[in-house]
């Protein structure tokens, strides 16, 4: 009948376009290399920046629990470097967060109370920028913890006047809760393995690498102009692209430094 001869082609023409999808997407694969970051990051660390530069972790929160929010501090103060400070970057004004900074002798900053019923980039970011010292920013969300060596396998990179921010692969220690309860994660890769371990690291070769909420070093200068722009720095995506734009580099290291804590359910995930 009509009807069947119309839905078989329309069937057709969706599983065409899937294709042709796929076939875009593994087009860039012959300049797919994840070790030439590494390979030059192992050249850099051999020479590293003399004086070494000094750095300021910014561990952004909202709602997450206390624990996660300790236990990133923590994290961050041991990272192996001779001049580390720490940050919390508070969304929510919590007092508990507060006195976590404090008795962890922290700097605390806390999301002014106008700013609180949009978007939290920006502002937060703005916020904790006027005391800072340091000539680099880390950036990371306080569900996730650097390893010793994250500086080590990062700073060489900036030795390149032109190189605004490193950014590395955000890494769950279990797989994301969709995953889990299809059993899914046990007989494939999932769609974060595809984005951070492939697509970031040909769009490296571009330019074009995306920023993805942490576990990433960034120039003080170069964070300064980004939240100049008020119209670019209400995301964190944006606000990258717009350096990429006026031509700072950003590098991406595929390389797991850090590891982080999944989502548990759907609704921790919203």
């Amino acid at each position: 009948t009509s009807l069947a001869l119309v839905s078989g082609a329309l069937m057709l023409l969706i599983e065409a376009m899937y294709l042709l999808h796929q076939g875009l997407w593994l087009l860039p694969s012959p300049l797919f290399d994840p070790g030439r970051r590494r390979r030059q990051a192992d050249q850099l660390q051999a020479e590293p920046l003399l004086p070494p530069a000094s750095v300021e972790f910014w561990v952004r929160t909202e709602d997450q629990e206390e624990r996660l929010v300790r236990r990133a501090l923590i994290a961050c103060r041991h990272v192996d470097h001779p001049d580390v400070r720490v940050a919390v970057l508070d969304a929510a004004g919590r007092p508990e967060v507060q006195e976590i900074a404090r008795s962890l002798d922290m700097r605390y900053v806390a999301l002014p109370p106008e700013c609180r019923h949009g978007q939290a980039f920006a502002p937060l970011l703005a916020a904790a920028l006027p005391e800072c010292q340091t000539e680099l920013v880390a950036l990371f969300d306080c569900r996730f913890m650097p390893f010793a060596s994250f500086l080590k396998r990062t700073l060489g990179f900036f030795g390149d006047a032109r190189v605004a921010m490193v950014q590395t692969p955000l890494t769950h220690f279990r797989s994301e809760f969709y995953n889990r309860n299809l059993g899914a994660d046990q007989v494939m890769p999932g769609e974060r393995d595809l984005f951070f371990h492939y697509s970031e690291v040909v769009l490296d070769r571009f330019n074009s690498v995306q920023a993805c909420g942490g576990s990433s070093v960034i120039r003080r200068r170069s964070l300064e102009q980004m939240l100049a722009d008020r119209a670019d720095a209400a995301r964190e995506s944006t606000a990258v692209a717009a350096l990429q734009r006026r031509g700072d580099k950003v590098v991406y290291l595929d390389e797991i430094l850090s590891i982080g804590e999944a989502p548990h359910s759907f609704a921790a995930f919203l």
